[in-house]
């Protein structure tokens, strides 16, 4: 799991309120809109790891 703020996070997330106000969604981290904090987030998706994995070919 990545760190709970990334080094560009403050451009995230006023690109994130002005486009909330324009298309009416909420906007926040999932603890903040969904009162829960989860795995797997956008943040997890674009600063995780950054490698393929092989699959089982079970």
């Amino acid at each position: 799991m990545c760190p709970l703020s990334t080094p560009d996070s403050a451009l995230y997330a006023t690109h994130g309120q002005l486009t909330a106000r324009r298309n009416g969604f909420l906007f926040g981290t999932s603890d903040q809109t969904v009162n829960y904090v989860v795995n797997g987030s956008s943040d997890d998706w674009m600063y995780g790891e950054q490698q393929t994995r092989r699959r089982s070919s079970r």
